[in-house]
């Protein structure tokens, strides 16, 4: 992979002996992509040398994942990523730093990939993450963890302190400090198998005389979601059945209604793997046909010249290296005369983005804060 501008350099002792580690990263230290040293050397407390199976979640430069994996001298250690750019990070500094019983596996599933096989579970929540998206990888951790475990968690107090709650419905915790941080452990975790914080609701919504109905999911849907619908549904036009992609799709309502109104065959994609059943639900109840569902790292995933039309509606939590990443993923995807819309926010560098890749942006569409941009390839 090409160059890595920022080094980490971490200190850590392993078995009786200092070790200086050394990470590279495409993020500096302050990244929500990276890991703050405490973050490491809080879980490095963690007493792992006669464990068998150790599952570091969201690995990103792989420390946490690196300087445990030498821990674990009687077993192996599981890295995982759900972004293919940093699972590739972390495969790189994992064998930088010579960690031979440990490997990178890139999922969007825990449940579907890992079975129930794992002794201690470790994670640094990404703080760019929605309180959500936390809290449903937490419940994926302890679905994939042993009787018997343990699920270790790092991060800033105030990070932690809002999950603490939720953490106390998995098991008795126990707490460890260090300067701002602290570390929460739970003693054999148990789902508590009510999915609370994913409870949903029906909202009907009408377009160009078209009335759908979907399932969302409550605390996460918003008006401004349906609003990023509406803006993008009324600028499709299609010549139908032509290939669309409805990128960061959320509950599905961009796709669905391009299907019902232009006759689209469309493809959905969200990093949130909890939303495929609901866009499958959503297309189901609005008796959308030809479609296909994927919980993928944006768009990098497809075939060049792929798909006749892309939507994508940016997320004001988005990273500024994701949404490049994106977007430059979508021209190579779009077949030629293919057209991209993107709902952003009006102040966003969207349109700047676009501007290096293709040869004209429009603004087909402006409400109040936000914008549809438009480039044909």
């Amino acid at each position: 992979m090409k160059s890595l501008p920022f080094q980490v350099k971490l200190n850590a002792t392993t078995g009786g002996e200092s070790r200086e580690y050394s990470f590279k990263s495409t993020h500096g230290i302050d990244s929500a992509e990276s890991v703050k040293p405490e973050e490491v050397l809080l879980l490095k407390g963690t007493d792992l040398e006669s464990t068998s199976a150790v599952l570091n979640v969201d690995s990103r430069i792989g420390a946490v994942g690196c300087v445990l994996g030498d821990e674990v001298s009687a077993g192996r250690l599981m890295m995982t990523e759900s972004r293919a750019r940093q699972s590739l990070v972390s495969e790189f500094n994992r064998r930088k730093n010579s960690v031979e019983n440990a490997e990178v596996m890139l999922t969007s599933d825990l449940k579907e990939d890992l079975l129930r096989k794992y002794d201690v579970a470790t994670y640094v929540p990404r703080v760019s993450d929605p309180d959500h998206v936390i809290r449903q990888k937490i419940f994926e951790i302890s679905e994939v963890l042993r009787d018997n475990s343990q699920l270790y968690i790092a991060s800033d107090k105030s990070t932690m302190s809002k999950f603490e709650g939720f953490l106390e419905q998995f098991g008795n915790i126990q707490e460890r400090v260090q300067g701002d941080y602290r570390l929460l452990e739970v003693d054999n975790p148990e789902s508590p198998r009510n999915d609370g914080f994913l409870q949903t609701k029906m909202v009907s919504h009408s377009m160009k005389g078209v009335e759908a109905e979907f399932k969302v999911i409550e605390g996460f849907f918003s008006a401004r979601q349906m609003n990023a619908v509406e803006m993008l549904g009324r600028e499709v036009e299609s010549n139908g059945d032509e290939k669309l992609l409805d990128l960061s799709s959320g509950f599905g309502g961009a796709g669905v209604f391009a299907s019902l109104l232009e006759d689209v065959n469309p493809v959905f994609v969200d990093r949130n793997n909890y939303m495929k059943d609901i866009v499958a639900e959503n297309c189901r109840k609005n008796s959308v046909e030809n479609y296909n569902i994927y919980t993928e790292d944006g768009a990098e995933n497809f075939d060049t010249a792929a798909f006749d039309l892309i939507l994508y509606r940016v997320m004001s939590q988005d990273d500024k290296k994701l949404i490049q990443n994106d977007l430059e993923n979508c021209r190579r995807i779009l077949k030629s005369d293919g057209e991209i819309l993107v709902c952003h926010k009006r102040d966003s560098k969207v349109p700047s983005y676009l501007k290096m890749l293709f040869d004209d942006v429009e603004v087909k569409r402006r409400e109040v804060n936000y914008q549809v941009s438009a480039c044909v390839k």
